[in-house]
């Protein structure tokens, strides 16, 4: 996941706050629900019946709406996407409101605090930001450092000719 995460940052382009915000919930969120809703109606159906499960629908169901990842045994992996659509939203939120470098302080720091605290499960994964957020800014500060490197090869080679 950390691999993902960086990468994901390797690909962030800012946006206006609620521009972000809106594009990621169709991008994000409405496949997470739709998803997870037919993965939920197959689990009911077949194979929680084939699985040693004592979950009930309605925790599922619960689980699903609040994204924690305690609660998705019928699909477990879908855990990432609340948390990867709320790290999007905040890392850009505060690449808005404070910079580049100060964003980079942040998701460090939070993600500091993830390794040296413990934190409570939270619903949509917002816990996971803290750990994730670190690696999602390395990802943007690795292509911020690449793009600068280009841009100087590029002056270079205009220089030149």
């Amino acid at each position: 996941m950390p691999l993902f995460f960086m990468a994901s940052g390797w690909l962030y382009k800012e946006r206006e706050i609620f521009s972000q915000i809106k594009n990621k919930i169709f991008t994000v969120v409405v496949p997470y629900f739709c998803f997870g809703v037919l993965t939920l109606i197959y689990w009911q159906l077949f194979e929680r019946h084939f699985r040693n499960s004592t979950m009930s629908l309605k925790m599922a169901a619960i689980g699903l709406i609040s994204g924690q990842y305690e609660y998705l045994d019928f699909n477990v992996h879908l855990w990432f996407l609340p948390c990867f659509f709320l790290t999007i939203v905040i890392y850009n939120a505060l690449r808005k409101l404070t910079g580049k470098r100060i964003t980079y302080i942040i998701a460090i720091a939070a993600s500091l605090v993830y390794v040296i605290g413990i934190l409570p499960s939270m619903p949509w994964g917002f816990d996971r930001v803290f750990k994730y957020i670190g690696f999602y800014a390395l990802g943007n500060a690795a292509a911020d450092i690449s793009l600068q490197e280009k841009m100087k090869d590029m002056k270079n080679w205009f220089m030149r000719s």
